[in-house]
């Protein structure tokens, strides 16, 4: 089992780190997350030990991390008070944690709080540190409330156990609903064909997050993920692999003649504009692209469209775009 420890972060780098990981579901290093998150390496390092810690990642034997929980899709695509519940809900599981709200209870002191945990749990780091990660995760988590000038009061059992039910049974019922409407537009014969974990939760997920208000980036990388996954999946079926391809576009050259015309340059639409939202800088025009709502959300279902059709032709010789 992992020692505990606590690393000095904030709630909100480890909700992107979070992020970051499920983007890059055949896992995830830590310069890689340090560029999709822009922060320095050092944040993103200590961010993602974090969100492991959390029991949220893990690392396999390459170093790379991967999703451990289910509870991080939910984290990564919930509403503002339902991320708080998931976090709460992590939080009461880590020893750490739960040794600094009791010790907060009884000392009405933070920095006391923490070195009482840092000793308690044998943690490497300095007290502030401790005390800055664990008020931000307890905040952020709505599980302590500040007065101001440096205290703060752990929030009552009771009142949290209501609020969280309640957040937790629409959080369940949002991905629920998110998941039916993906289904219904695959359809049977392609939900059953498809990879559920790699193809279909990146593409429930993508579709969470279509709301002008969050990152237009997210849907597009989600959604990009599931197809270069499906494609994976296509090159198993006709015994061509696509290890040495990176990359939607890559991957479709590769598979050649298996793919049609018509299917092939849809895919080749989704690369390319995976690749505008996942590159950075274009050399071509000196910065990078914007994403707007409208056309992640365009991208998403034109996603969901083409491997529903590729599946189809696959399966069925039926050919409808």
């Amino acid at each position: 089992m992992m020692p505990p420890e606590v690393f000095p972060t904030t709630a909100e780098n480890v909700i992107s780190a979070t992020d970051t990981v499920l983007a890059y579901p055949n896992g995830c290093d830590e310069t890689t997350a340090a560029r999709f998150m822009d922060v320095p390496l050092d944040s993103a390092r200590y961010a993602l030990q974090m969100a492991e810690q959390l029991g949220l990642v893990e690392q396999d034997s390459k170093s790379l991390y991967r999703t451990k929980s289910p509870l991080a899709a939910y984290l990564v695509t919930a509403k503002s008070s339902q991320k708080a519940a998931v976090l709460r809900l992590l939080l009461e599981s880590y020893e750490p944690y739960r040794v600094f709200k009791t010790r907060l209870t009884v000392t009405g002191s933070a920095p006391i709080a923490a070195e009482q945990v840092r000793t308690r749990c044998g943690l490497t780091h300095h007290r502030d540190e401790v005390k800055d990660t664990l008020i931000s995760l307890g905040t952020y988590s709505q599980s302590l409330i500040s007065r101001g000038a440096g205290f703060f009061d752990v929030v009552s059992s009771e009142v949290q156990d209501a609020d969280f039910l309640c957040t937790t049974a629409n959080l369940a019922s949002d991905r629920a609903i998110a998941e039916n409407q993906v289904r219904a537009h695959l359809g049977e014969a392609t939900c059953n064909w498809i990879n559920r974990d790699e193809v279909l939760e990146p593409l429930v997920t993508a579709h969470q997050l279509l709301n002008p208000t969050l990152d237009c980036r997210a849907p597009v990388t989600y959604a990009g993920n599931a197809v270069e996954s499906f494609l994976t999946q296509v090159g198993g079926h006709h015994g061509v692999s696509l290890a040495k391809a990176n990359g939607i576009n890559a991957k479709v050259d590769m598979l050649g003649t298996h793919i049609r015309k018509k299917h092939s340059n849809m895919l080749k639409y989704l690369g390319h504009v995976r690749n505008a939202a996942d590159h950075g800088t274009d050399p071509e025009i000196g910065c990078s692209w914007d994403i707007s709502h409208e056309s992640a959300l365009q991208y998403v279902h034109v996603a969901i469209s083409t491997i529903k059709s590729v599946t189809l032709a696959l399966l069925q010789s039926k050919y409808t775009i």
